[in-house]
């Protein structure tokens, strides 16, 4: 069931990204879109923004009793390579979430899980694989929250489990920027 959450949210991804704005830019490598993740894994940083095709969105769910909130990014590095990086953070509560609120680890109000899919323009994949806050070590971080214009900033890191394997990835000094629904 977990899989098929996690190949909803990375379609649901790529439908958004899949206009043709990006024939609009003069230079198809560089995206100024003021939203973006950043990260480093395996000692390569990426960003967003120096990438073709870019799908970089969120969703947030407040309510007094519950809380849901969905970021995520993929995109087409200029080597070739597919990236992407889903974010799920799940709450009973509301309260204490904003600039400011921080998991570092396990937490037992919330449930925050990350998946992070690497593959090529061939079709083969690199690696896919996802870290939950029972099982991984994970931080996530609001730095600010616009509420106004529905624009979230953060940073995260993470290591995933290969779905296959024993085989991990680290995703570490992660950034986000993101305009949510």
């Amino acid at each position: 069931m977990k899989n098929l959450i996690y190949l909803f949210c990375f379609s649901l991804l790529l439908i958004s990204c899949g206009n043709d704005d990006d024939a609009l830019i003069a230079d198809p490598l560089l995206n100024n879109s003021p939203y973006y993740m950043t990260f480093t894994e395996a000692g390569n940083n990426y960003d967003s923004r120096a990438s073709i095709g870019v799908g970089v969105d969120g969703a947030l769910i407040e309510d007094p009793n519950f809380l849901a909130l969905t970021l995520g990014v993929d995109f087409v590095t200029n080597s070739g390579e597919i990236l992407a990086v889903i974010v799920t953070l799940e709450g009973d509560s509301s309260d204490g979430f904003g600039s400011g609120f921080e998991i570092n680890g396990s937490d037992q109000n919330y449930i925050l899980n990350f998946v992070y899919a690497k593959s090529n323009l061939s079709g083969n994949v690199e690696f896919n694989g996802s870290a939950e806050d029972d099982s991984e070590p994970v931080f996530f971080k609001i730095t600010s929250i616009d509420r106004d214009n529905k624009i979230i900033t953060g940073n995260f890191s993470f290591t995933a489990v290969s779905d296959i394997s024993t085989e991990t990835r680290t995703v570490s000094n992660g950034f986000f920027k993101v305009n949510y629904q």
